[in-house]
C-alpha cells in the first residue's frame, strides 16, 4: 500500500469527520473526531455532504443545522460550505480516500472493511495517539471514540442550532404546559434495519409496556399528570404508546407510511430536517428522559444535557444503562428516578 506524503511542520493538520446518516449519528461521530482533533492539535472538519436531508447531495448539511464557528469547543473548526473545496485538496488516511472522486467505486467497501476501519479509528482516538498524515479521515460510525460524559457535554454544549431552528424550537416549547415534563424517545426504524436496536422490538407489546413502566416510575417523582413529550420515527409506535400512556403530547410532524423505513431514508427527507432537529432539542429541555432503545444516537444529546454526573454517571456508556436491573431490555432513564 502506498504511503501518503507527510506535510511540512507548519502546515495545518486535519481531522475529517464524514457522515451522511441520521442527525444523531452525525453528531456523536463528529464528537469523537473532535476529541481526536483536540488531543492531536488538528483542525476539525465536519463533512456532512451526501445527506438525504439535503436537497443537493453536494451541500454540506452541518451549517443547515448548526452554527459553524471558527472554533468548536476550543478546537479550530471548518463546518460550512468551504468543506468541498478544502477536502478535495487534502491527502488523507485511510488511503482509499485518495482515489479519483469521480470514481463510482470511491466508497465501495465490504462490511468487514467498514468495521475494521471503524475499530482502528476508535482504538486510535481512545489511545490518545496520532498519525503522520496531514489529514485523518473518519468515515465509519466511530461513536465509541467519545467516552467521557464531560467531553460529550463540552462538545455538545458548543453545538448551537441555527436561527431558523431556534425559532421553531421556541414555538414548540411554547405549546407545552408549565411544570416538569417527561421526554420519551422511541427509535423503532419503521421497517428499516436498525442493527442491535432490533432486539428491543421483537415483542412490540412488551416494548410499549417497558416504556409505560419507565414513565410511571418518573411520574411517581414528578407528579401523576406530568405530560410526556413523545418523539418517534414510527406512526404505529406513536399510536401504541399513546394508547398505553395517558397525557402524551407530541410534536406535529410528517411520518412515512407504517413499515416503509426511516424518516431520513425516503423521498422528501429534506422536508423533515427541521422536525428532526426540533424534536432532538425539545428532548434536551425535558425534566427527565426515557430512551428506548437506550443506545439511540438521536436521544444522546438530550441524555448528555440531563445527566447528573456522579459515581454512577461518568461515561457516555452510563447513559445507556437500563433503569431497572431486572430487565436487560429496559429503557434508560436520565436522570434516574431516584435522582429526581
Amino acid at each position: 500500500m502506498p504511503v501518503p506524503p507527510t506535510s511540512p511542520p507548519d502546515s495545518p493538520r486535519y481531522a475529517l469527520s464524514r457522515r451522511n446518516a441520521g442527525i444523531g449519528d452525525c453528531l456523536v461521530c463528529l464528537g469523537a473526531a473532535w476529541r481526536f482533533a483536540r488531543t492531536t492539535g488538528r483542525v476539525l472538519i465536519a463533512d456532512w455532504r451526501g445527506s438525504p436531508y439535503s436537497t443537493e447531495r453536494s451541500t454540506n448539511l452541518f451549517p443547515l443545522c448548526f452554527e459553524a464557528p471558527d472554533r468548536l469547543a476550543g478546537v479550530p473548526f471548518v463546518g460550512d460550505q468551504r468543506v468541498a473545496r478544502l477536502v478535495s485538496a487534502l491527502v488523507r488516511e485511510p488511503i482509499y480516500w485518495n482515489r479519483d472522486p469521480g470514481d463510482p467505486k470511491q466508497w465501495e467497501r465490504s462490511p468487514a472493511q467498514i468495521f475494521a476501519a471503524r475499530d482502528r479509528a476508535v482504538a486510535l482516538i481512545r489511545s490518545g495517539g496520532d498519525r503522520p498524515e496531514r489529514t485523518v479521515a473518519f468515515d465509519a460510525c466511530i461513536n465509541d471514540g467519545l467516552t467521557a460524559l464531560a467531553d460529550a457535554r463540552a462538545f455538545l454544549d458548543a453545538v448551537r442550532p441555527v436561527e431558523r431552528v431556534r425559532r421553531r424550537l421556541d414555538a414548540a416549547l411554547a405549546t407545552l404546559p408549565p411544570g416538569p415534563f417527561i421526554g420519551l424517545h422511541a427509535r423503532h426504524g419503521n421497517g428499516s434495519p436498525i442493527g442491535d436496536h432490533a432486539r428491543y422490538w421483537t415483542d412490540e407489546a412488551a416494548a410499549v409496556e417497558r416504556c409505560r413502566r419507565a414513565v410511571a416510575a418518573l411520574r411517581e417523582r414528578l407528579g401523576p399528570r406530568a405530560p410526556v413529550v413523545l418523539c418517534s420515527d414510527s406512526l404505529g409506535i406513536v399510536r401504541a404508546l399513546r394508547a398505553a400512556i395517558p397525557g402524551v403530547v407530541r410534536y406535529a410532524k410528517r411520518f412515512r407510511p407504517i413499515g416503509s423505513g426511516d424518516l431520513h431514508g425516503g423521498p422528501g427527507a429534506h422536508e423533515t430536517l427541521d422536525d428532526a432537529l426540533v424534536e432532538m432539542l425539545v428532548l434536551a429541555r425535558t425534566t427527565a428522559l426515557v430512551r428506548y432503545p437506550p443506545g439511540s444516537f438521536f436521544s444522546l444529546p438530550a441524555a448528555v444535557a440531563l445527566a447528573r454526573p456522579g459515581p454512577r454517571m461518568q461515561t457516555v456508556a452510563d447513559l445507556r444503562r437500563p433503569w431497572t436491573a431486572d430487565d436487560p431490555l429496559a429503557p434508560a432513564v436520565v436522570p434516574a428516578p431516584e435522582d429526581l
